[in-house]
């Protein structure tokens, strides 16, 4: 006869976002695993048991961080015109609500990024699910006429960049009107 555990105390879904939030407030360095204990609700044997080591709880925030991005790859895929939801994807994380904390992936990949090969691959993955969406929404705008044919490849990678410098510019200044300007200044560019 199998032996079975004791029953899942937790939510795992609720425990990925409370880890999310403290990595993405705290950075990986500076959060402690009480802090990752504090913020669940869960013990750390059982935090431990389910998710693994202060890495893998890393590695867990990283995939609910891009659940939570999910909302606005879909929207770039399924938006006609395209020009609103890019508006959308430079601006989304310059809600002040956001804005304090930066990028979870940037600030990763400052942080962390090349020190560790698990670490560095989760963040990738997920700038390039991000810079594939941008890239086929700007293929997508190229074809009906919305965009002049360009390289989307590179348009993608230039609104990446652009966005990340945003976001870091954003946590350094409390106006927004600026930023505002920049993006307007980019999706012209992209015309």
């Amino acid at each position: 006869m199998a032996r079975t555990g004791r029953p899942r105390e937790f939510d795992e879904s609720v425990a990925a976002r409370e880890l999310t939030r403290v990595f993405w407030e705290k950075g990986y360095h500076t959060t402690s695993i009480q802090d990752l204990v504090d913020a669940t609700g869960v013990q750390r044997n059982s935090l431990y048991g389910v998710f693994g080591n202060k890495k893998a709880l890393l590695l867990v925030a990283l995939a609910q961080y891009r659940a939570q991005v999910t909302e606005v790859l879909e929207r770039l895929q399924r938006e006609a015109p395209v020009l609103p939801a890019l508006r959308h994807f430079l601006t989304f994380p310059l809600d002040p609500s956001r804005a304090l904390n930066g990028c979870l992936l940037g600030n990763t990949t400052v942080e962390v990024s090349g020190q560790d090969e698990d670490i560095h691959a989760a963040v990738r993955d997920n700038f390039a699910a991000l810079e594939r969406a941008l890239r086929l929404a700007l293929e997508r705008a190229h074809r009906s006429g919305e965009l002049p044919p360009r390289d989307a490849a590179t348009q993608a990678r230039m609104l990446m960049a652009v966005q990340q410098g945003l976001q870091v510019i954003s946590r350094a200044t409390d106006d927004p009107t600026r930023s505002a300007a920049a993006v307007d200044a980019v999706l012209d560019s992209l015309r």
